[in-house]
């Protein structure tokens, strides 16, 4: 599993005070889905990054060039279920 970027200890702090005051479906997919880790949608195999967290229990994706090589357009994709996120190894576009 491969974090796209480490939070600060602060970060850490502000996240989780945050989700302290966050309905129940929010907290439990946070925990078990991180937003610094890079995820793959296992229903096409892009990787992902998590951009926000619905109260149905969703996330909302984004899907990056730089992590998807040859990818024609960036898009934010919402009304993902969590299962289809596996944590995958970090693979950057060369630049």
């Amino acid at each position: 599993m491969a974090r796209f970027t480490e939070p600060t200890a602060d970060t850490l702090a502000a996240f989780q005070a945050k989700l302290a005051h966050a309905p129940k479906t929010i907290r439990k997919t946070a925990e078990e889905h991180d937003p610094w880790t890079l995820y793959r949608l296992k229903p096409t195999g892009q990787r992902v990054t998590i951009e926000s967290y619905g109260e149905d229990g969703t996330v909302t994706v984004a899907v990056l060039a730089k992590y998807n090589p040859g990818l024609t357009f960036e898009r934010d994709v919402f009304g993902v279920k969590p299962s289809a996120l596996e944590p995958c190894d970090l693979l950057v576009a060369a630049e």
